[in-house]
């Protein structure tokens, strides 16, 4: 008697549908940093978990939140009412030049990079989250707020905006071109996985134009 989950293994539909599959998980693990989503739920639910049996924890990030929010504002006000040159985040090498000490660009820089503190130390300080937890959740936290940074948009990054004045826009046709290009190889790799059954090698992206960044894998 034939076994029927090898007959189904065996029919066109059923390699088309395993070959589907996996290009399906290749392109998930290019943004999930090769590991399964419930790997994130399981490190989001530990973090929170441990952070529900913590009262004094739970109140120290909110006076820190609290804190951080009245320095961005004060900040902002001081920038506003100056407008002279004032640097926006000391140590952070991504708004280091000197068009992001210029207001409103300053203040952009500013408010990201204490909400980025915060969240960091939040997702870091909380006791009894388990370590394999600690490192996704700094791999998250990492890559998500990295695409927040006002370094990434046009309308918020005065570098950008000085070079995009002074090309006449080619660096943003340059950059479109290069996400036309990620597309066009994301397409062919997974014709590749479709017709060999496999994945071949980690797809990495490029970024835009200058300002774009590779997610790195946690460690």
């Amino acid at each position: 008697m034939s076994n029927p989950s090898a007959d189904d293994a065996e029919t066109p539909e059923r390699r088309e549908q395993l070959n589907l599959e996996r290009a399906l998980r290749a392109q998930m693990a290019t943004v999930t940093g090769g590991l399964a989503p419930d790997v994130y739920v399981n490190a989001w639910w530990d973090w929170l978990l441990n952070l529900a049996k913590e009262p004094p924890q739970q109140l120290q990030l909110a006076e820190d939140a609290m804190a951080k929010t009245a320095e961005t504002f004060a900040f902002a006000a001081q920038a506003a009412a100056t407008r002279e040159p004032l640097s926006p985040a000391a140590g952070d090498a991504r708004f280091d030049g000197t068009a992001w000490s210029e207001w409103p660009f300053n203040v952009y820089a500013h408010a990201y990079r204490n909400y980025a503190d915060w969240w960091q130390n939040a997702l870091s300080t909380v006791p009894g989250v388990a370590p394999d937890n600690k490192r996704t959740l700094d791999f998250v936290a990492r890559n998500a707020l990295e695409a927040l940074s006002p370094a990434n948009y046009l309308a918020t990054n005065p570098e950008l905006l000085d070079a995009t004045r002074s090309e006449a826009g080619e660096n943003l046709v340059r950059g479109f071109g290069n996400w036309l290009e990620d597309v066009a190889a994301r397409a062919r790799r997974r014709q590749d996985a479709r017709r060999n059954g496999k994945v071949r090698g980690w797809p990495r992206r490029r970024g835009n134009s200058g300002q774009g960044r590779v997610a790195q894998r946690p460690h």
